[in-house]
C-alpha cells in the first residue's frame, strides 16, 4: 500500500495516478511512503551504500542533504517489506518555467529486484507529481545497462533527450568502476496516453524489426565476437537503433583493461547528440570539417562548415565594395533577392525541402544557427547583404549611414531570431524579404537627399578645385560650389581605386 489516502484529491487524473500506484505497490508486496524523519533518511544513506558498493568514506548521498531536501518540498521516499527498508527514490524539482521534477536516484536491493518494486516507486512518484501539478519527470541513466534502457522506454514510457557524455565525471562505486559516467536523459510525460497505458500494466512494445520496418536504421549492432560494430546509415533516417551489451556490470568485472569487447570501445563507437570523442583534427578546415562528418559529429561540422563560409562572403563582399559597386547595385541586387525568396520561400516549399537536405552536412551552402527541426539558418544572400549593404553605404553616404545600415540588418536578423526562439516561426522565413525593401528604401531616401554625391576622389597629380572661401568664413560662395559639382561630376565615372594613403569618399585607404 501507499500513504496516498492522506492526499486525496477531486481530480481525476491524480486520483487515477493514485489507483495505479497503490495497485503496484499492492502487486510488489510492500508498502511506500513519503520520508522526512532523520532516522527514515540515515537508512535510505545506508541502504544507497549497499546497492552501489560505495562505503561509509564516499556515501551516494547523505541523510542531512535528504532531510533538506524533504523540508525545502522535494520527493523522497522508501519502499519498505514489513520494517525493511528495500528501495528507495528522491527527486527535486526543475527551474519554476520547466514545471519538471528532476529525480536523481532510484534504487533497490537485488533480492527484490523482480518483484517490481521499482516500477511501484516510479509510479507513486508520478502520482505524488501530479498532485502538485506537475506533469514531467526526468531523470538520467546510463545507455549501457540493457534492463534500465527497456525499463525506461518500454515499461514506463520514457523519451529519450538527450545523451549526455561523462556527465557525473568520475564515480567512486562497485557498479561503475572506472568507466565513465555517459547518461542519456529522459523525460516521462505523466499524462500521455502511453504513460497511462503503461501504468495500467501494458508496456510499450520494443521491438527492434517493427522499428525498421517503419523507416529506423541501426547505427551500432553488436558483431559475432560481442564487439560493437557501427554501422553507416547515411544520416536519413529519424530513429536510430543502438546495440548494448547484454551485461554490461558483467563485463565490467571482467574486462578491466581495454580490449575490443571492453567498455570504452562500447561507448565511443555510439552515435551521440553532442560533440565528444572521435578521432584527432587533421591539419586544415576542410580536412577537420571532413573528418568529423565521418565521426558523426554534427554540431562540429556544422561549426567548421561555417568559418570559410563566413570568411568567403565577407572577403567577397569587400572585393565588390572595392570594385566599384554602388550603392544603386546593391539596392537592385537586394530587390531581386528578396523577389526570389517571396518565391522560394514564402509561395514554393523549394527552401524548406534545400534546408532540410544540407543542413548539418558538410560544406552545405547554408550557413546554419541551429539543428532544432526546424533548424534555424541564414542564407548566403540574407548573409552577403548584411555585410555588401553597409560597407557600400559607408563609400556612398559616410560612417554615420553605414552605422544605420548595419544597425538595420542587425535589428533585422535578431527579430527574425526572436520569433523563432518565441515558436512563432516555424519554417522557412527570409530575412531579405524584410531587409530587402530596407536597402532599396534607404537608398532612394539618399540619392534623394543629393548625399550620394559625397568628397570626390581625385587621382593623383590632379589639383584640388578652388575653393575659396566668399562671404563669412567656412561658407563657400556661387563659383566654388559650381566648382566643386563640376569636380564630382568630371569623376563621377571614374571607379574610386584611389592609391593607398589617399582618401577614396572619405574612407582612408578604401575599404577594409
Amino acid at each position: 500500500m501507499t500513504d496516498f489516502l492522506r492526499d486525496r484529491t477531486e481530480s481525476p487524473p491524480v486520483d487515477a495516478a493514485y489507483a495505479a500506484a497503490e495497485t503496484a505497490a499492492r502487486t510488489a508486496g510492500i508498502d511506500i511512503r513519503c520520508l522526512d524523519s532523520v532516522g527514515e533518511l540515515e537508512a535510505v544513506r545506508r541502504l544507497y551504500e549497499q546497492i552501489w558498493r560505495t562505503g561509509e568514506n564516499s556515501p551516494v548521498v547523505t541523510a542531512d542533504l535528504l532531510r533538506a531536501l524533504a523540508k525545502a518540498g522535494s520527493y523522497v521516499s522508501g519502499a519498505f517489506v514489513g520494517d525493511e527498508l528495500v528501495g528507495s527514490c528522491f527527486g527535486f524539482f526543475s527551474p519554476p518555467a520547466r514545471a519538471a521534477l528532476h529525480s536523481h536516484i532510484a534504487g533497490v536491493l537485488p533480492h527484490v529486484r523482480r518483484r517490481n518494486v521499482g516500477f511501484a516507486l516510479k509510479l507513486h512518484q508520478r502520482a505524488w507529481t501530479l498532485a502538485r501539478g506537475v506533469g514531467e519527470i526526468c531523470w538520467t541513466y546510463d545507455p549501457l545497462v540493457r534492463r534500465n534502457a527497456y525499463f525506461n522506454i518500454a515499461k514506463l514510457a520514457a523519451e529519450p533527450a538527450e545523451y549526455l557524455p561523462d556527465f557525473y565525471g568520475p564515480i567512486d562505486d562497485g557498479i561503475n568502476g572506472s568507466d565513465d559516467s555517459d547518461r542519456i536523459l529522459v523525460r516521462w510525460h505523466l499524462t500521455s496516453p502511453d504513460s497511462e497505458s503503461v501504468c495500467a500494466g501494458r508496456p510499450r512494445p520494443a521491438d527492434a524489426q517493427a522499428a525498421r520496418s517503419r523507416g529506423a536504421a541501426v547505427a551500432l549492432a553488436a558483431s559475432a565476437t560481442g564487439a560493437p560494430s557501427t554501422v553507416r546509415t547515411g544520416g536519413n533516417a529519424r530513429t536510430l537503433l543502438v546495440a548494448v551489451p547484454e551485461d554490461i556490470e558483467a563485463l565490467r568485472e571482467s574486462d578491466p583493461v581495454p580490449t575490443p569487447r571492453s567498455i570504452p570501445r562500447w561507448r565511443s563507437s555510439a552515435p551521440r547528440s553532442e560533440p565528444g570523442g572521435g578521432p584527432g583534427r587533421p591539419p586544415g578546415l576542410v580536412a577537420a570539417t571532413a573528418g568529423c562528418a565521418f565521426a558523426d559529429l554534427p554540431v562540429a561540422v556544422t561549426a567548421l562548415t561555417d568559418v570559410p563560409l563566413a570568411i568567403a562572403v565577407v572577403g567577397v563582399a569587400n572585393m565588390w565594395a572595392q570594385s566599384g559597386m554602388r550603392s544603386v547595385h546593391t539596392a537592385w541586387f537586394a530587390g531581386m533577392l528578396c523577389c526570389y525568396d517571396l518565391v522560394a520561400t514564402g509561395l514554393t516549399s523549394v527552401m524548406d525541402r534545400f534546408a532540410a537536405q544540407v543542413v548539418g552536412l558538410p560544406f552545405a551552402p547554408l550557413p546554419a544557427v541551429t539543428q532544432d527541426g526546424p533548424p534555424v539558418a541564414l542564407g548566403l544572400g540574407d548573409l552577403l547583404l548584411l555585410v555588401l549593404f553597409p560597407l557600400v553605404v559607408l563609400k556612398a553616404f559616410g560612417r554615420a549611414a553605414a552605422l544605420l545600415a548595419a544597425g538595420v540588418g542587425l535589428v533585422v536578423s535578431a527579430s527574425v531570431s526572436l520569433l523563432f526562439g518565441l515558436g512563432v516561426l516555424t519554417g522557412a522565413f527570409p530575412p531579405l524579404t524584410a531587409l530587402g525593401p530596407l536597402i532599396v528604401l534607404q537608398h532612394v531616401l539618399r540619392s534623394r537627399s543629393g548625399s550620394a554625391s559625397g568628397p570626390p576622389s581625385r587621382s593623383p597629380g590632379t589639383a584640388a578645385p578652388h575653393t575659396a572661401p566668399d562671404g563669412p568664413a567656412g561658407s563657400r560662395g556661387p563659383a566654388a560650389r559650381r566648382s566643386i559639382v563640376h569636380g564630382a561630376r568630371r569623376h563621377r565615372a571614374d571607379p574610386p581605386t584611389a592609391p593607398a594613403g589617399t582618401r577614396s569618399s572619405g574612407v582612408a585607404g578604401g575599404v577594409a
